[in-house]
């Protein structure tokens, strides 16, 4: 395998570069898509960082935590005092000596659980143990006031845990890795083609759409595409317009909704707008209308 084809593997990874419900198969594809779409790919890659170094962050606090003296750790919170009530079956019924209501979430770590800031509430009662959850020991369904399971972790349990976390951690690395890899693929052929394309739905921002802007709309209901002017753009890309003089709305993302030199594009280039259709995923009745009108829009253009 050469070591372009091995890199391009790599950094189309069939768990990861699935952006915006969009697949792409190849670099190639990618290149004949347009500047446009890939600098959206781009921008994706970069929001995918801060969610990894937070991940990393959690990590790197529990694998801490894990190699650390934990008993010597307890010893800095507060370790609050039980009184048995009775002991029906086997099961302990325990009151605290102390009122908690006034006590901070990370006022009891590794001694009680319920105030100790790696629980995560399942309900009012019952919690899950967020570092044996992180360090793959289970779930651990802990109960209030429950008695810190950590400081008592057999050794070879402690040893697993310390493993888990160095396999996640390396995980992570190699995922961020990948996405390095992958916007450096993109940056090296952004530019390559300056002449722009309709840019996929999926992948448009925004503020694609402007105020006052005239578009193309798809009835396809009537199977016609007709004038339309958008009368605002939300910043959230929620558009109003109004079309033959009804108002209406949409999303940025709409899929049967076009600028006008979109429309020219596809009627010039039909190779590119039966990708856009397969890319768009629209379904086949309404693929073969917007298809047909489309064609008739195009008598003037010399396409068909």
């Amino acid at each position: 395998m050469s070591k372009e084809k091995c890199l391009e593997e790599i950094v189309f990874h069939p768990s990861e570069f699935d952006t915006y419900e969009v697949r792409f198969g190849s670099m190639a594809e990618i290149f004949s898509s347009g500047d446009d779409c890939i600098r959206q790919l781009i921008k994706d890659q970069d929001s995918r960082f801060p969610e990894l170094d937070s991940e990393m962050k959690k990590l790197q606090g529990v694998f801490d935590i894990l190699r650390g003296d934990i008993p010597k750790l307890a010893k800095k919170y507060r370790d609050p005092k039980f009184v048995r009530l009775f002991q029906p079956e086997g099961c302990d019924i325990v009151a605290l000596e102390e009122n908690p209501r006034a006590w901070k979430k990370d006022e009891t770590a590794f001694n009680c659980c319920g105030w100790c800031p790696w629980k995560e509430s399942a309900n009012d009662r019952v919690n899950f143990c967020g570092i044996g959850d992180k360090a793959g020991l289970g779930c651990y369904k802990m109960a209030y006031y429950s008695p810190c399971f950590l400081k008592n972790l057999p050794k070879d349990k402690l040893k697993e845990a310390i493993n888990n976390i160095r396999r996640e951690m390396r995980e992570v690395n190699d995922k961020r890795e990948r996405i390095e890899m992958r916007k450096e693929k993109l940056l090296s052929v952004l530019k390559r083609d300056p002449k722009m394309r309709p840019l996929l739905p999926r992948l448009r921002p925004r503020d694609w759409f402007r105020d006052n802007e005239e578009i193309f709309i798809f009835d396809w209901d009537k199977s016609e595409i007709i004038k339309a002017n958008i009368q605002e753009v939300e910043d959230n890309g929620y558009i109003e317009f109004s079309a033959r003089g009804v108002k209406k709305s949409t999303w940025y993302n709409d899929r049967l909704i076009m600028k006008y030199w979109e429309l020219d594009f596809f009627i010039e280039n039909p190779d590119f707008f039966e990708w856009y259709l397969k890319k768009c995923n629209i379904h086949e009745e309404c693929t073969k209308k917007f298809r047909s009108v489309l064609k008739k829009e195009a008598r003037n253009h010399g396409w068909f």
